[in-house]
């Protein structure tokens, strides 16, 4: 039970392990009472269910103990025991859930990973935290590996290009771009003209120099897309013109 406990973190709740118990609820707490009389754990006084180790080092003793195939394969069944017990509610935890999948790689494959390093990506993006969503894209796009962009992977590089572009540092915009253009360019493949347009119309930082990044060949196919008279083209055309102004320094071209 306390092997099950570390991996799960320095603080853990009675319903994950009851889970992985196979449901055996009365094993488990007569074991946490044991462990409690021993003072190697301690409840949370207002979180009924919910312990902790009293010490760093009794948790990274435990862990130490295990085979790395042991550990990766407890992992595997902690993130699925935490799906299972949280249901719909497994993406507001999403990355707790990836700690898990990455441990437990070697079992699962990479698909896990992916999936909740995606939804820790949007999670952070959505709470302003970008380095924190610039990092969990990353690790999203290298679980895939190499291979042909597909919606799944147009997600999380629209991700990424927004969180790099909100850091508004210049060594960022090729990256960003590029993401953006990879999520663009399979977007028009795939006949969604409205998710391309949603991604060339999004926001570029003002005071940045875009010119060798090729957003403004991004923004000139966009245009080609968009109904004239739509609200789309419109923020194109502003666009257009602010790129031709600034990094073109074209004055004719911008009007």
């Amino acid at each position: 039970v306390l092997r099950l406990a570390a991996v799960s973190g320095r603080r853990f709740g009675l319903d994950e392990l009851v889970a992985l118990r196979e449901g055996d609820e009365e094993g488990v707490l007569s074991a946490l009472e044991e462990a409690l009389a021993a003072r190697v754990v301690e409840e949370e006084p207002a979180a009924p269910g919910r312990y902790a180790f009293s010490h760093a080092l009794i948790r990274e003793t435990l862990l130490g103990e295990m085979s790395a195939a042991r550990r990766a394969r407890l992992h595997a069944r902690m993130g699925r025991a935490l799906e299972s017990l949280l249901g719909d509610a497994a993406e507001g935890r999403a990355a707790e859930l990836l700690h898990h999948f990455v441990q437990a790689e070697p079992v699962l494959g990479p698909a896990p990973v992916v999936r909740y390093a995606t939804l820790a990506g949007d999670a952070a993006l959505r709470a302003r935290a970008y380095d924190e969503a610039a990092a969990r894209y990353r690790q999203a796009l290298a679980a895939r590996g190499d291979g042909p962009v597909d919606d799944e992977a147009a997600h999380i590089h629209f991700g990424l290009g927004r969180a790099l572009l909100a850091h508004r540092e210049l060594p960022d915009l090729d990256e960003a771009v590029a993401s953006l253009q990879l999520a663009f360019d399979h977007r028009v493949a795939a006949g969604d003209v409205a998710g391309a347009l949603e991604i060339a119309c999004h926001p570029l930082t003002p005071h940045l120099m875009y010119g060798p990044t090729g957003v403004a060949r991004l923004v000139a196919r966009a245009l080609e897309l968009a109904p004239p008279d739509s609200p789309e083209a419109s923020r194109l055309l502003s666009t257009s013109g602010w790129l031709a102004g600034i990094n073109g320094a074209d004055a004719d071209a911008a009007r």
